[in-house]
Protein backbone atom coordinates (compact mmCIF):
# COMPACT_ATOMS: atom_id res chain seq x y z
CA UNK A 1 0.00 0.00 0.00
CA UNK A 2 1.18 3.57 0.28
CA UNK A 3 1.13 6.29 2.86
CA UNK A 4 -2.13 7.06 4.67
CA UNK A 5 -3.27 10.66 5.23
CA UNK A 6 -5.95 11.79 7.73
CA UNK A 7 -8.16 14.60 6.41
CA UNK A 8 -8.44 17.17 9.26
CA UNK A 9 -11.28 19.60 8.25
CA UNK A 10 -14.34 19.67 5.98
CA UNK A 11 -16.96 17.16 5.01
CA UNK A 12 -14.54 14.26 4.98
CA UNK A 13 -12.83 15.06 8.30
CA UNK A 14 -11.55 11.99 10.06
CA UNK A 15 -11.49 9.93 6.88
CA UNK A 16 -8.26 8.16 6.08
CA UNK A 17 -7.18 8.82 2.54
CA UNK A 18 -4.83 6.55 0.58
CA UNK A 19 -3.48 8.27 -2.53
CA UNK A 20 -3.11 6.02 -5.55
CA UNK A 21 0.34 4.55 -6.03
CA UNK A 22 2.05 5.48 -9.24
CA UNK A 23 3.64 2.56 -10.96
CA UNK A 24 6.26 3.26 -13.55
CA UNK A 25 6.29 1.12 -16.64
CA UNK A 26 9.43 -0.94 -16.92
CA UNK A 27 9.63 -3.10 -20.00
CA UNK A 28 10.76 -6.66 -19.51
CA UNK A 29 14.29 -7.29 -20.80
CA UNK A 30 14.64 -10.31 -23.01
CA UNK A 31 17.07 -13.09 -22.19
CA UNK A 32 19.19 -12.37 -25.24
CA UNK A 33 19.54 -8.71 -24.38
CA UNK A 34 20.47 -9.62 -20.79
CA UNK A 35 23.06 -12.09 -22.12
CA UNK A 36 24.52 -9.43 -24.42
CA UNK A 37 24.80 -6.99 -21.50
CA UNK A 38 26.58 -9.58 -19.34
CA UNK A 39 28.99 -10.43 -22.17
CA UNK A 40 29.74 -6.76 -22.75
CA UNK A 41 30.42 -6.18 -19.05
CA UNK A 42 32.74 -9.19 -18.91
CA UNK A 43 34.57 -8.01 -22.02
CA UNK A 44 34.98 -4.52 -20.53
CA UNK A 45 36.29 -6.04 -17.31
CA UNK A 46 38.86 -8.12 -19.20
CA UNK A 47 40.00 -5.09 -21.20
CA UNK A 48 40.45 -2.97 -18.08
CA UNK A 49 42.38 -5.63 -16.17
CA UNK A 50 44.61 -6.48 -19.12
CA UNK A 51 45.48 -2.81 -19.59
CA UNK A 52 46.35 -2.60 -15.87
CA UNK A 53 48.57 -5.69 -16.12
CA UNK A 54 50.35 -4.44 -19.24
CA UNK A 55 50.88 -1.05 -17.63
CA UNK A 56 52.71 -2.60 -14.66
CA UNK A 57 54.47 -5.42 -16.55
CA UNK A 58 57.44 -3.27 -17.77
CA UNK A 59 58.20 -2.28 -14.19
CA UNK A 60 58.28 -5.92 -13.09
CA UNK A 61 59.91 -7.64 -16.09
CA UNK A 62 63.39 -6.03 -16.18
CA UNK A 63 64.12 -7.12 -12.60
CA UNK A 64 63.13 -10.69 -13.39
CA UNK A 65 65.18 -10.75 -16.59
CA UNK A 66 68.27 -9.36 -14.84
CA UNK A 67 68.03 -12.08 -12.21
CA UNK A 68 67.85 -14.84 -14.83
CA UNK A 69 70.22 -13.56 -17.54
CA UNK A 70 73.60 -12.20 -16.49
CA UNK A 71 75.45 -10.15 -19.11
CA UNK A 72 79.19 -10.76 -19.09
CA UNK A 73 81.36 -8.09 -20.67
CA UNK A 74 83.55 -8.96 -23.66
CA UNK A 75 87.02 -7.52 -24.14
CA UNK A 76 87.50 -6.70 -27.82
CA UNK A 77 90.69 -4.67 -27.71
CA UNK A 78 93.56 -3.24 -25.65
CA UNK A 79 95.24 0.10 -26.36
CA UNK A 80 98.23 -0.15 -24.09
CA UNK A 81 100.35 2.83 -23.16
CA UNK A 82 102.37 2.85 -19.94
CA UNK A 83 100.96 6.27 -18.92
CA UNK A 84 97.35 5.86 -20.12
CA UNK A 85 96.26 2.26 -20.84
CA UNK A 86 92.81 1.88 -22.44
CA UNK A 87 90.64 -1.14 -23.22
CA UNK A 88 87.55 -1.73 -25.30
CA UNK A 89 85.05 -3.67 -23.18
CA UNK A 90 81.51 -4.37 -24.45
CA UNK A 91 81.94 -1.70 -27.13
CA UNK A 92 83.02 1.03 -24.65
CA UNK A 93 86.46 2.55 -24.24
CA UNK A 94 87.38 2.32 -20.55
CA UNK A 95 90.28 3.09 -18.24
CA UNK A 96 91.52 1.31 -15.17
CA UNK A 97 89.09 1.78 -12.24
CA UNK A 98 85.92 2.26 -14.36
CA UNK A 99 82.87 -0.01 -14.09
CA UNK A 100 81.39 -1.76 -17.15
CA UNK A 101 78.24 -3.93 -16.91
CA UNK A 102 78.77 -4.29 -13.16
CA UNK A 103 82.43 -5.31 -13.48
CA UNK A 104 85.36 -3.22 -12.27
CA UNK A 105 88.34 -2.83 -14.60
CA UNK A 106 91.05 -3.82 -12.10
CA UNK A 107 94.06 -3.66 -14.42
CA UNK A 108 94.92 -3.29 -18.08
CA UNK A 109 97.98 -5.16 -19.37
CA UNK A 110 99.37 -5.50 -22.89
CA UNK A 111 98.13 -9.10 -23.04
CA UNK A 112 94.65 -8.64 -21.46
CA UNK A 113 92.28 -6.95 -19.04
CA UNK A 114 91.42 -8.03 -15.51
CA UNK A 115 87.75 -7.54 -14.62
CA UNK A 116 86.52 -8.07 -11.06
CA UNK A 117 82.97 -8.65 -9.82
CA UNK A 118 82.04 -9.73 -6.28
CA UNK A 119 85.57 -10.90 -5.46
CA UNK A 120 85.76 -13.06 -8.59
CA UNK A 121 88.39 -12.30 -11.23
CA UNK A 122 87.70 -13.03 -14.91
Amino acid sequence: MGKAYLIPNGELSGVIFFPPTVRTFRPRVSRWRRLVRICFLLFALVVVWSSVLFAYAPAIMPQTVRAVVEVKPQVTGVLYDADNPLAIVSGKVVRQGEIVDGYLVASIRPDGVELVKAQTAI
